[in-house]
């Protein structure tokens, strides 16, 4: 569970900006739209982030899939005083290191964990750990400090601390590396970046998923039963598979690139099995008892993106992950968004207290019967070019006011500014 996300120096972002999904005070959709921890904080299962066009959106959801890579990866990628590129500083602040932070909750344990890193090394890394109520400090690292530029917890820390001390790069992560020498305590922690932050792009969630859930019987009706809360009258699902050839590559790309691909699939797949070429069909009924189905191409543009949509938030969902998304709408009906965004808000549907975290342009969910205020977001820069967040609840709205209305009429900021050019 993700409690806050900090971000400085990224991008478009400078100064430093946080993204809470602390539960504020309000009564307003508390049963459906909050949900409580075992120490009775209040958290929120969905956050939602407005803003003009290259205002800063995008960017903080770039800035937290930046740190879960970072995460994961920096000890076994790269050598010694190899560049680091995907950090990019704001463009006039570039001597100035990034810095990510993130608190969050796994098996029961709070972790605050944070590292402030330049193109070339790791500056700063910390951790703090609360598994009963009190936070201990487990890791310090600081180059700048002389006297003391390592510090980690030699009671609550188990393992071999020197040699992983001793194999951290400059420019990688000490939990990362400590996790890759079998530090089970700080595996942990890669664990919940691996596996329960995960997305990115709208455009970019494919239906692999999708696919796999539908590979069993019992995954093809709950895909069904997905679709049709979408009320997409879809009465079955065909699945079928056979083995891949270089011909079924499509015609459309240049033969080069075709081998390229089908040499990719070849270095990917898992075992000596061949590859599957899976295909899905949808069977449609009509009043008579007649029906007919469509290929996967022949649906509507909304059919094959909730399909495409579908596996990653049934398992979203039912794992309790944090799903990141990006441009949420795109080719999505403003209905169809609502309906998404309803099922995490819902506990009946969410009962594992699974998180959405999205962007979008469509104002049809900045509706007071679907979001809170706490949950609603603006992103917007100022004058010298630095995106600045903030919630909607800053502005301490009344409960009957029109959101989408006051927002679209620039109450709240966060909106391009058109010139006038015709006057």
């Amino acid at each position: 569970m993700l409690i806050e996300f900090s971000v400085t120096n990224y991008r478009s972002i400078r100064e430093k900006q946080s993204l809470s999904m602390v539960a504020d005070n309000s009564a307003e959709l508390r049963d459906g739209n909050t949900f409580k921890s075992a120490k009775a904080v209040r958290f929120l299962p969905c956050a939602v982030i407005y803003g003009a066009n290259a205002s800063g959106k995008s960017n903080l959801i770039k800035a937290m899939r930046v740190m879960r890579d970072l995460v994961l990866n920096s000890a076994d990628r790269g050598q010694e005083g190899q560049t680091i590129k995907s950090i990019v500083p704001h463009a006039l602040a570039t001597d100035e290191p990034t810095e990510f932070e993130v608190i969050f909750i796994s098996e029961n344990i709070r972790y605050q964990y944070g590292f402030s890193v330049t193109k070339e090394k790791i500056i700063e890394e910390w951790l703090f750990v609360s598994p009963k109520n009190r936070a201990q400090t487990w890791l310090l690292r600081d180059i700048n400090d002389q006297e003391k530029p390592w510090y980690i917890n030699p009671t609550q820390v188990k393992g071999d601390k020197a040699l992983w001390q001793r194999s951290t790069r400059n420019n990688a992560l000490f939990v990362s590396t400590a996790a890759q020498l079998n530090s089970t305590q700080f595996k942990q922690i890669l664990t919940w970046f691996q596996f329960n932050l995960i997305g990115g792009k709208s455009t970019t969630i494919s239906p692999v998923n999708t696919l796999k859930v539908c590979e069993e019987e019992q995954g093809q009706q709950t895909i069904l039963d997905f679709l049709n809360m979408a009320d997409f009258s879809i009465s079955a699902l065909e699945h079928t598979e056979k083995e891949m050839t270089f011909a079924d590559l499509s015609d459309d790309l240049p033969i080069a690139v075709r081998k390229q691909l089908w040499q990719k699939l070849q270095d990917t797949n898992d075992n000596d099995s061949p590859l599957k070429q899976v295909k899905i069909k949808f069977v449609h009924s009509t009043e008579s008892g007649e029906t007919f189905s469509l290929k996967t191409d022949e649906e509507s543009d909304g059919t094959q993106r909730i399909f495409e949509i579908a596996g990653i938030w049934q398992k979203v969902l039912e794992k309790g992950y944090v799903l990141l998304v990006d441009e949420l709408n795109d080719s999505l009906h403003p209905t169809l968004l609502r309906h998404l965004v309803s099922l995490f808000n819902s506990a009946k549907y969410n009962p594992n207290h699974a998180q959405l975290i999205f962007t979008t342009h469509d104002t049809s969910v900045l509706d007071k019967d679907l979001l809170r205020r706490d949950q609603v977001w603006f992103i917007e820069k100022d004058k010298n070019q630095n995106s600045a967040l903030y919630p909607l609840s800053d502005f301490k709205p009344r409960k009957s006011e029109a959101l989408q209305k006051n927002y679209l009429q620039g109450r709240y900021g966060a909106l391009p500014y058109i010139s006038q050019l015709f006057e």
